[in-house]
């Protein structure tokens, strides 16, 4: 099964890189993943920080080639209720 890397993609740190990646069988479910991930995040404020912080931060997919396969701004994805 093919492997993705969920980078974060920071404006004034630079690039957060994901060392291990998520197994996914394609895009769609690669997505899937990176959404449920952002939602996290975002819902656990006390262990991630402030929404604030996030809102600016983009998710950036890569194949096991290193080539961009999605890009998920933070300030797109809602946290769940």
């Amino acid at each position: 099964m093919p492997r993705f890397f969920l980078n974060i993609r920071d404006r004034k740190i630079g690039m957060i890189v994901d060392p291990e990646g998520e197994e996914a069988e394609d895009v769609g479910a690669v997505r899937r993943i990176a959404e449920e991930t952002i939602q996290d995040i975002i819902s656990r404020p006390q262990v991630y920080g402030s929404r604030r912080i996030w809102r600016y931060r983009v998710m950036e997919v890569v194949d096991e080639s290193g080539h961009l396969v999605l890009t998920l701004p933070f300030a797109s994805i809602d946290a769940p209720p």
